[in-house]
């Protein structure tokens, strides 16, 4: 039971010798600077969610802007390729004698 006793106290001993021991003092400044570290990093990210809350609150009140003065997408045909060529090419050929022209 002694011999069992000593040998663990011999292996703890020599697990203390192999880790380096740094001074409190550097302990304490290591710990601090990582918090301060933190400390800079969450202000960051509070500045960063202020500023996109008020984009957010920007960003509905053009919504709602938009749906009240009637210039909303809601409900509308989004034109294709070929459809967005054919208005195209009838505005350029508008008061030119070739309106009447098939353009399919």
């Amino acid at each position: 039971m002694e011999d069992e006793n000593t040998q663990a106290n011999l292996e703890k001993e020599e697990v203390q010798e192999t880790i380096p021991e740094a001074s409190d003092k550097e302990t304490k400044q290591e710990a601090e600077d990582l918090i301060s570290k933190a400390n800079e990093a969450a202000e960051r990210i509070e500045k960063a969610n202020k500023e996109t809350d008020l984009l957010l609150q920007r960003k509905e009140r053009l919504a709602v802007e938009a749906t009240l003065s009637g210039k909303a997408e809601a409900g509308k045909k989004r034109m294709t390729k070929k459809e967005k060529g054919i208005a195209y090419t009838r505005e350029f050929l508008k008061g030119t004698g070739h309106e009447d022209m098939p353009l399919s």
